[in-house]
């Protein structure tokens, strides 16, 4: 290879070089803020989503337990009442 041709090719080559290794820190940088975005977008909507189900919870009392006759429940509280009253 002539000694002109090495040097151009040497300088190409230091050009793209420094080209890179400003580029990489870039590249760093941009990865880290686009995963905090991310980390933040998925907290946002995990907390959101949180508050629903606990609105949700709090607004409707829990369904009553199935049952097969409800007057015997009705009967079972109020003896279960006057006991405690006795106490």
């Amino acid at each position: 290879m002539a000694a002109a041709k090495q040097v151009k090719v040497i300088r190409e080559f230091k050009k793209q070089s420094s080209q890179l290794d400003m580029t990489n820190p870039l590249m760093r940088l941009w990865i880290k803020m686009k995963l905090k975005k991310k980390l933040r977008s998925l907290q946002t909507s995990y907390l959101q989503l949180q508050k629903v189900g606990y609105r949700s919870q709090k607004c409707y009392p829990p369904p009553p337990p199935p049952s097969s006759d409800s007057a015997a429940d009705v009967d079972e509280c109020e003896k279960r009442l006057a006991s405690l009253r006795r106490i």
